[in-house]
This record gives C-alpha cells, sequence and structure tokens, in this order.
C-alpha cells in the first residue's frame, strides 16, 4: 500500500514538474561546536535504486533522472542497485539486473 501511494505521489509531482534530480542532504552535527558532517547527498533515483523498486526507477528515468549524479561519497544510482540486489526477493532481480544496464551507461 505505501510503495503504490509513493510511486502515485512521486508521479503527481514529477506530472507538475518537480526536479527530479534534486538530491537531498542528511546533515549531522554531534555537539553545537562541531562542524557539520555531511552523511549523505541522494536523489529519488538512487533512493529508489537502494529499495530495488524498479516501477519507481523506471518512472524518474522517464522523467529524466540523471543516473550519473554522485552522492557526497561518489557512488552513483548503479552503485545502490548494486548493493540492493542482494537483498531483494529473487523473482524481482531479474527486472533489477536489466536496469543495471541502463543506468550504467
Amino acid at each position: 500500500m505505501w510503495i503504490q501511494f509513493n510511486y502515485k505521489f512521486a508521479e503527481y509531482l514529477l506530472q507538475n514538474h518537480a526536479e527530479v534530480n534534486t538530491a537531498t542532504i542528511k546533515e549531522f552535527k554531534p555537539n553545537p561546536s562541531d562542524d557539520i558532517v555531511v552523511l549523505s547527498s541522494t536523489t529519488p533515483l538512487m533512493e529508489a535504486c537502494s529499495q530495488g523498486n524498479a516501477k519507481m526507477i523506471k518512472l524518474l528515468l522517464q522523467y529524466k533522472a540523471d543516473p550519473l549524479m554522485k552522492d557526497s561519497k561518489g557512488n552513483t544510482s548503479f552503485k545502490y542497485l548494486q548493493n540492493a540486489l542482494p537483498h531483494v526477493d529473487e523473482s524481482r532481480r531479474p527486472e533489477l539486473i536489466n536496469l543495471l544496464s541502463v543506468l550504467k551507461k
């Protein structure tokens, strides 16, 4: 249910010109006197890849999500999907493996 709602909401936002390549930045400040530490900076495509969500990946690519964008550690969506593959149900892997070739280009 949540995934379907997420998809419909994402589709609505994209149809209404939401920026598909905006990265979310996760920061951490251990103490008030410390500098801010950037934990990660991920795009919606990276998040969809990390969840192995083929339907969302296809939607984001349809709206021109950039698979070559890098997070704060230099990883692309390809790496996120590679890391997710061992953790997804075997029945979903073939479709995700096909998407790897799209992301690698």
